[in-house]
């Protein structure tokens, strides 16, 4: 695969410290702060830029969204924590900004729209305030997952934020619907 320096052995990828498996997909964060996906491309959920060609080997996660330290101008790098959906991942960065890519349906990628998307794009604040929005993003996050249509993160600052598809009750906002295309709590 992509995999090289200190990602690889020459063969295998090696030095990861987390492994996420979605919906015929997974997704693996080395300890260089590099995002890896393999498996179905289906809905951009590979995040490298492309949704028909399935990868039998490790691929870099492209950077999409993200700027400054989270990219290496090609890649998304930075990287501290992955979550996973069943066609969806998300990933959290060193920098506190949160990234979500494959399966929009629902909101679930929480960038304030329903498409799909084969590149990281930037969680939206929605409801978040304080020290867990930098006016536009969602920031500060400890630990993201998702399910089978919504993505759940909790803050550093104790708050639980979801967003995504509203259906019984599994956004934790009182409500079944709408759906929240943005963060709500």
């Amino acid at each position: 695969g992509d995999a090289t320096g200190a990602d690889s052995d020459g063969t295998y990828l090696i030095n990861i410290n987390k492994v996420i498996s979605g919906d015929d997909f997974s997704c693996a964060l080395a300890n260089s702060g590099k995002v890896y996906c393999w498996g179905s491309a289906a809905n951009g959920r590979l995040g490298d830029n492309q949704a028909s060609t399935d990868r039998l080997t490790p691929v870099l996660v492209q950077d999409g969204l993200a700027t400054g330290a989270d990219s290496d101008g090609t890649n998304l790098i930075n990287i501290k924590n992955l979550g996973k959906g069943y066609r969806h991942a998300c990933a959290l960065s060193k920098s506190g900004k949160t990234y979500c890519w494959g399966t929009g349906s629902s909101g679930r990628l929480g960038n304030n729209d329903v498409a799909d998307q084969s590149t990281p794009v930037l969680v939206l604040a929605g409801a978040a305030t304080g020290v867990d929005s930098d006016g536009a993003n969602l920031i500060n996050i400890n630990l993201i997952s998702g399910g089978d249509g919504h993505t759940c993160a909790v803050a550093n600052s104790g708050k639980t934020y979801c967003w995504g598809a509203a259906a019984n009750g599994r956004l934790g906002n009182g409500t079944s619907n709408p759906n929240q295309h943005t963060p709500v709590r």
